[in-house]
This record gives C-alpha cells, sequence and structure tokens, in this order.
C-alpha cells in the first residue's frame, strides 16, 4: 500500500521525442486542424511560401507560443535527469495555436465579405 501512494505522488513525464511521435500520429490521423499545420518556408521571394509543418516544427512552434505556461525542464530541453514532459505541459501544448488538436483552441478568423 506504502509503494502505490509513492506512485500516486511520483511526477511522470515523457521524452520530447515520444511528444513529437505523438504529434505526428496525431497529424496522421487527421485530428490537428489544418490551419494550424500551416508554417512559412525559407523561400520569402517572389512571394512567400507556405507548407505543412513536420511534427518537429510543430512541436518547437508550440513551445514557442505557450512559454510561459510550460515548464523549465521542456523549454530547456532537458529530457536527461528525470527532466521531459509533464502531463500539464503536454495539455499545454495540444492546445497551442500550432498543434491545436481536435480544434480545442481554433478559431476562425472573419471572413472579408
Amino acid at each position: 500500500d506504502a509503494d502505490a501512494d509513492a506512485d500516486d505522488n511520483k511526477v511522470h513525464v515523457v521524452k520530447e521525442k515520444d511528444i513529437i511521435k505523438m504529434i505526428g500520429y496525431l497529424q496522421k490521423t487527421c485530428q490537428l486542424v489544418p490551419d494550424a499545420q500551416i508554417v512559412e518556408s525559407k523561400t520569402k521571394y517572389p512571394v512567400q511560401e507556405y507548407l505543412v509543418g513536420s511534427p518537429r516544427e510543430l512541436v518547437i512552434l508550440g513551445k514557442a507560443s505557450k512559454k510561459e505556461e510550460l515548464s523549465q525542464s521542456v523549454l530547456l530541453n532537458n529530457d536527461e535527469g528525470g527532466g521531459g514532459w509533464s502531463c500539464d505541459d503536454f495539455h499545454h501544448l495540444l492546445r497551442s495555436r500550432h498543434v491545436c488538436a481536435w480544434g480545442e483552441c481554433y478559431v476562425k478568423t472573419k471572413s472579408l465579405t
């Protein structure tokens, strides 16, 4: 019984490489809002080009947009030494503008007409 209490108090974390895989699975199964996956390409001239972001790019952009809510371990990529993504960190990433799983954060912009 004491072991069960110790497990309940232990913080479970996930490595960033596994978070990237999970975002990839959500992307492959069409569970991410299409608009959220669009990122700027390096081609700026003659016009800015866009492409569908890779899971790694979406995680990087999601981390940047949610840096106020994420733990230091996530922001510093400290997977070694017991660091990693907590459930709360993953929840913030899923609700970021660049991941937006299941449309949780989706806000459609007003049309011009």
